[in-house]
């Protein structure tokens, strides 16, 4: 089931190729395209240790399986006047092992690039 509406975001990857082990070099980037139908899921958690003042964002979205483009680790995006990272690898981008439900979206977590 395709989500109506949804945010679009704008997708940045890396151009700078890889170092001696094997690892993205950041650097340059360059506009790779758009997602549409893109779901933010904001959360915060809270210190483990209460005498903390702070607390931190987790932040996950949710972009559609059969996009042109798919997100990997290191990708930036663009949404909202904001640049946000993605953090790891995509999550529930298969369908369903016992099932062969398709879940028509995957998830990534992002944060926000400062």
């Amino acid at each position: 089931m395709k989500i109506r509406g949804g945010h679009t975001i704008e997708v940045y990857r890396a151009t700078g190729g890889k170092d001696r082990h094997g690892d993205l070099i950041d650097g340059e980037r360059e506009l790779v395209g758009t997602i549409d139908h893109v779901v933010f899921q904001w959360g915060s958690t809270n210190p483990i240790d209460r005498a903390e003042e702070i607390d931190s964002m987790s932040t996950v979205i949710f972009c559609p399986r059969d996009a042109a483009i798919r997100l990997q680790a290191r990708d930036r995006f663009k949404f909202n006047q904001e640049t946000y990272a993605v953090i790891g690898d995509r999550s529930w981008d298969e369908d369903h092992p016992a099932t062969g439900h398709n879940f028509d979206y995957y998830m990534v977590h992002v944060t926000v690039q400062g």
